[in-house]
């Protein structure tokens, strides 16, 4: 069950000078009209949000509508219409002078023999006094009888009606002609009970009030009802005639006593006797205090019972520590002030809405500041890795240039040493040619010299086998250096390749490292860039 805070308030306006002002002021404020009477509210802002004023209800003549289709000039009718009308400035000797002759009209019934004319008598003593009479009717009626001193009879009974109707539309000044009632849920004081959000709808706040009003104050008019939505909470106003519509009196107080004690009557636990409120005389202080409280107490249970309960919402009244809060007598301390010279009202909300407002978006753009910073960090070191991998990746292709510098170098150097082989083994076949040349000639010689032949041709094969070997070992020689070059060929070619995929792979990396430092750099001029404010007028 929700527990929540309600306000009920009464405020009694009769017909003297001052009240009359003040409920002109107040049923002004209630129609949202500006004028002499409430110019400090202008002056100092409206208590009220005017775009969402012709969202307001009002119920009048039976008949629920909105502010927008409630014209100027019927509000404006309604005001009049809530008036008493204007009081005569000799009311005192007027009910002096209906007194006299109330008093000598009942002595002569008294002692009136004439059954007729007592009749005549008595039926006109006894018309209400919001009725006008027809002293015409009575002492017609009176002149055809016949009755002791009718002259005299007729003159008075004509003085009484007289007397009777200077008195219509006079009213007891001091006595409650409208009483203005105000329904709401305030924000609670007390962190143990709930704010009400929108578990009512505008028409409960009206339609409430009307059952409780015909329930218990059946016999007074329901001048209006209104609604008002545009405030910091949803809110109703009634404002309710005191005229008995049966007798014509103004008597509110004395029905509102009767309804609190009928339900004084049905509590439990309590010296009922001891606590019913007075019917028949003025309230002293403490009376009036007890009739406030069991007032405050009934209506909360009719609200609880016909409205709230059903929805899993109990109003609860403060506790005595509530009520003694410092916020608490405050409140209650500027009760009697106007609505713009109270601390808490509907400007100083809208001044805390701003800042509430205004601390969420700096708390808003601390944690975008915040995320930026870290995405900013994560980045940044995102980029050091990056580059400590570019710095890797250029060390290992500086190392691989020096390598294949190194192998040109070496290729260069096998390159000089396979000339000198080449030129050796010119040189060598050169002598090789140079040896057979020798060979032939002394072939020629063998012809004449056959011993000397043995000899330098045994001498021959020994170095053409030497020179066979030494050519041979040249030739190995040779195509290990071939075998060499070739190898070194390949590691140049692997080494270009590898060279060729580290180029790809370093502009692949800075081609990533300048997207994300984009990205990051998009990122943080929009959330860094300044955003409109909008205020409301």
């Amino acid at each position: 069950m929700k527990q929540v805070s309600m306000l009920y308030k009464r405020l009694n306006f009769n017909s003297t000078a001052e009240s009359r002002f003040k409920m002109k002021a107040s049923l002004k404020h209630s129609l949202r009209i500006i004028d002499e009477h409430n110019a400090t509210e202008k002056e100092a802002g409206l208590q009220w949000d005017e775009s969402r004023t012709d969202n307001n209800l009002v119920l009048i003549n039976s008949e629920l509508k909105s502010f927008k289709n409630f014209s100027t000039a019927d509000r404006e009718k309604f005001i009049d219409d809530c008036f008493a009308p204007t009081q005569p400035n000799n009311k005192k000797a007027l009910i002096k002078n209906y007194s006299a002759y109330k008093i000598k009209l009942e002595n002569a019934i008294e002692k009136e023999t004439n059954g007729e004319a007592k009749a005549i008598l008595q039926a006109l003593r006894n018309v209400p006094q919001d009725q006008e009479i027809d002293s015409s009717f009575f002492t017609e009626q009176l002149s055809t009888m016949n009755v002791v001193r009718k002259n005299q009879r007729i003159n008075m009974a004509e003085k009484f009606a007289n007397a009777h109707n200077s008195l219509l539309g006079t009213t007891d000044k001091k006595k409650t002609y409208i009483q203005e009632g105000l329904f709401k849920f305030p924000r609670p004081k007390d962190k143990n009970k709930d704010e009400l959000t929108d578990e009512l709808s505008p028409g409960d706040y009206i339609f409430h009030m009307q059952n409780f009003l015909n329930t218990n104050f059946a016999d007074y008019d329901i001048k209006a009802i209104f609604a008002h939505l545009d405030e910091d909470k949803t809110h109703s106003h009634y404002f309710l005639s005191g005229v008995n519509n049966k007798t014509g009196e103004l008597d509110l107080h004395k029905r509102e006593i009767e309804v609190v004690n009928n339900y004084i009557a049905t509590l439990k636990n309590i010296d009922v006797e001891s606590e019913l409120i007075p019917e028949s005389k003025k309230l002293n202080h403490s009376e009036r205090q007890r009739f406030g409280r069991y007032f405050q107490r009934f209506f909360y249970d009719f609200t609880n019972t016909h409205l709230l309960l059903s929805k899993g919402i109990e109003a609860t009244i403060a506790d005595e520590s509530e009520r003694q809060s410092d916020v608490s007598i405050q409140r209650n301390i500027e009760n009697n002030l106007p609505k713009n010279l109270r601390s808490h009202n509907f400007a100083t909300l809208k001044v805390e809405l701003a800042e509430q407002d205004l601390m969420a978006k700096k708390a808003k753009g601390n944690a975008i500041v915040k995320r930026v910073n870290e995405i900013t960090a994560i980045k940044t070191e995102q980029l050091n890795d990056i580059k400590q991998q570019i710095s890797i990746g250029k060390a290992e292709i500086g190392t691989n240039e020096q390598i294949i510098i190194q192998l040109k170098h070496q290729n260069s150097a096998l390159s000089i040493e396979l000339k000198e082989t080449q030129s050796s083994l010119i040189n060598l076949n050169e002598a090789v040619t140079s040896q057979k040349n020798d060979i032939l000639s002394i072939n020629n010689e063998l012809a004449n010299k056959k011993t000397e032949l043995k000899m330098t041709d045994a001498l021959i094969k020994e170095r053409i086998d030497d020179a066979n070997e030494y050519i041979t070992n040249i030739n190995m020689q040779l195509n290990d250096k071939h075998t060499e070059l070739h190898n070194v060929d390949l590691q140049i070619t692997q080494s270009k390749s590898i060279l060729a995929g580290l180029n790809d792979r370093v502009t692949q990396l800075v081609g990533n490292v300048i997207k994300i430092y984009m990205s990051a750099l998009s990122l943080l001029l929009k959330i860094t860039a300044p955003q409109p404010i909008m205020c409301k007028k």
